[in-house]
């Protein structure tokens, strides 16, 4: 990762909130061991030729106002190298507003995905492969992200699989794998897996006790009350 370059574009961070978390997207690139060396900044005051574009790696989009970023890649021409760039292999990570210019979600998008794509919910697409045609209406959560990889059969939806589900407590269990869940939380530890069995055996165990007799026995059981 060392020898990887990375282009950042924070030019949708043009509010305060937005501006606040430009380092932690910087921090994301520094975490995946790109060198701070190897990362340019790119405002988008003027397009990009595909050729210089080419020499990057990843482009990395930042989050921010999805119509103001929208607004300067068709405005400086940056759009025609950009597809161009994903065209030709290119890796792109789009935060927030820099992955909803793909989608469908404003007129003039970048028409990557026929969908309308929701960020920061609280309950998102289940984790895995989607299926073609897609919905019209793609949820994704703070932990999760869409890749695309091919089209029609290589989007899938990737992130924590326990925040598919809402909660009612927000609970952090910590310790061996197999009694804290590990990645997969609570819902995959060995405590969970018992208690889902001792309770599966009891329901049957109920079942069993309030079936309705067969004929014979009912008979029996009334010449008895006799």
């Amino acid at each position: 990762m060392s020898f990887v370059k990375a282009l950042s574009i924070p030019t949708a961070a043009i509010d305060a909130g937005a501006i606040g978390v430009l380092p932690k997207c910087m921090n994301d690139l520094l975490k995946c061991g790109i060198l701070d060396k190897n990362i340019d900044v790119y405002d988008l005051h003027a397009g990009m030729e595909f050729e210089k574009l080419q020499q990057y790696d990843v482009v990395y989009l930042c989050g921010g106002n999805t119509h103001y970023l929208l607004e300067r890649i068709n405005a400086t021409g940056f759009h025609k190298s950009l597809m161009e760039y994903i065209n030709d292999n290119g890796l792109v990570i789009g935060v927030s507003a820099g992955g909803l210019i793909f989608s469908n979600n404003l007129d003039n998008n970048l028409g990557l995905i026929d969908t309308k794509l929701d960020v920061h919910c609280t309950i998102g697409e289940r984790r895995g492969k989607l299926t073609y045609p897609v919905k019209n209406n793609v949820k994704l959560t703070n932990t999760c992200a869409l890749v695309i990889r091919d089209f029609p059969d290589g989007m899938e939806i990737i992130g924590e699989p326990a925040d598919d589900y809402p909660n009612l407590f927000v609970t952090t269990f910590t310790g061996n794998n197999i009694l804290s869940g590990g990645i997969c939380k609570i819902e995959g530890s060995v405590i969970v897996f018992i208690v889902n069995v001792v309770l599966t055996v009891l329901f049957i165990l109920l079942l069993r006790n309030n079936r309705p007799l067969p004929e014979y026995e009912q008979s029996v059981f009334e010449h008895h009350l006799v």
